[in-house]
């Protein structure tokens, strides 16, 4: 895999859109260039990696996916344009790989549609030359993201008809461009675009922004932007999707498929999300404003691993957190051995009225719906008024956490996840 943090770049005419996604969840990869392994490539070596202190294959990797660092609260990320040999003009941005859960190898459109929708701006050469440094960009710290580039064109444009940037004659010389992703299943014919290098506390992204495919009309220099971020990858990082489950990861079966079950939405179609935490379905989340502190209630259906040892409501810690692309919208704990339980340990319940005073998690109740699914209920309250039209809600027991990514609506009391 690759792990990107940053910017995107076109290279012909008219405008392009880079757009950055950070995400880190996706299948073995169809193809993957490396600058030691196939190149060098154009001018990779000279114009890059000798100046950054680059130029040695043990900084090269090929991840292609960018976990924010930190393991709590938020990160500062700041990008910096490095080069720009193509002649399209760009606009590259970030999306959280939550955000995004179409197959990206049989559901291009879709996949396209869901990231750059989510999509942070970074850059926009359409409007202005890039500045060198970007300003910072707070981002909650363990958030996977990845990168994407729509070539000589913008993002209201391709949101607009989404389905003719793929439909021939798309992605030949004079015509309209698919985007190009960091993942490069995500691609036109899954083939890489994209070189990245971690060392000396920062990563280098540098892009192909004509797709490799017969008739795309590539010089293969993967030089038409390069940008750098102010992380340096680890090893581990951006390795969720290996089929490993690492630390910070609560599962990883190594593939793209996630979310619900159309015909029974309390059920996942997959017991691993593509940013390796675990699925909650049927997630009917809402806000309620109030005069005092805002309600938010969560309620869903979770299926714990048969294997798990961290699953212990009545000895765990419990956790509800609400987050968008610019962090945390509402984050509550509740301490170990705080739940109680009853019913055989097939219902556990937490009450405490004072929380709609004071904030915080009011109601839990966690009850065995049958030998593998628990349903889920949460009560808070606390200042929602940072809620916007995609956000994920968190459900933590212990070592577990499973995720509700979705489209939220704004009501004239507050907001209803619609999915």
């Amino acid at each position: 895999m690759r792990v990107l943090s940053g910017v995107a770049g076109v290279a012909s005419v008219a405008n392009v859109v880079v757009i950055v996604a950070l995400f880190v969840a996706c299948p073995a990869y169809a193809d993957t260039v490396t600058q030691f392994g196939d190149g060098p490539f154009g001018s990779v070596e000279s114009a890059l990696l000798v100046p950054l202190g680059l130029d040695d294959p043990s900084f090269e990797t090929t991840a292609t996916t960018f976990a924010v660092p930190g393991s709590s609260g938020t990160t500062n990320l700041t990008f910096t344009f490095r080069l720009d040999l193509g002649s399209f003009l760009f606009t590259f941005g970030y999306y959280p790989l939550s955000a995004v859960s179409a197959d990206p190898v049989t559901d291009k459109v879709t996949y396209a549609m869901q990231a750059i929708s989510a999509g942070t701006v970074i850059f926009d050469d359409r409007l202005v030359d890039p500045v060198t440094v970007s300003s910072p960009f707070p981002l909650p710290a363990g958030t996977n993201l990845g990168f994407f580039l729509i070539p000589n064109d913008t993002v209201a444009n391709f949101l607009a008809d989404p389905q003719s940037y793929y439909d021939p004659p798309a992605n030949t010389d004079g015509n309209k461009r698919a985007p190009l992703f960091s993942v490069s299943n995500a691609n036109p014919g899954e083939l890489d675009q994209l070189l990245s290098f971690a060392g000396n506390g920062i990563t280098l992204f540098t892009w192909e922004d004509l797709t490799r495919i017969p008739g795309g009309d590539t010089d293969n220099s993967f030089t038409d932007l390069a940008f750098t971020v102010d992380a340096e990858l680890g090893p581990g990082s951006g390795s969720c999707g290996n089929g490993v489950v690492d630390p910070g990861e609560t599962c990883d079966d190594g593939n793209t498929v996630q979310g619900c079950r159309t015909d029974k939405p309390q059920k996942p179609v997959d017991a691993c999300n593509n940013d390796c935490t675990r699925p909650m379905c049927k997630d009917p989340s809402r806000i309620y404003f109030g005069a005092g502190h805002d309600r938010i209630r969560v309620h869903g259906r979770i299926t714990p691993p048969a294997e798990s040892a961290t699953f212990d409501p009545a000895a765990a810690p419990f956790a509800l957190r609400l987050s968008s692309v610019a962090g945390d919208v509402f984050a509550a704990t509740l301490e170990p051995a705080t739940m109680a339980g009853g019913g055989s340990n097939r219902r556990f319940i937490y009450r405490d009225p004072a929380a709609i005073a004071d904030g915080g998690i009011a109601f839990v109740e966690l009850r065995q719906r049958d030998p593998s699914s628990w349903a889920v209920t949460v009560v808070a309250y606390g200042d929602l008024h940072a809620a916007t039209t995609r956000m994920t809600a968190h459900v933590l027991v212990g070592g577990e956490e499973w995720t509700a990514p979705a489209t939220w609506t704004e009501t004239s009391q507050g907001w209803t996840a619609t999915h």
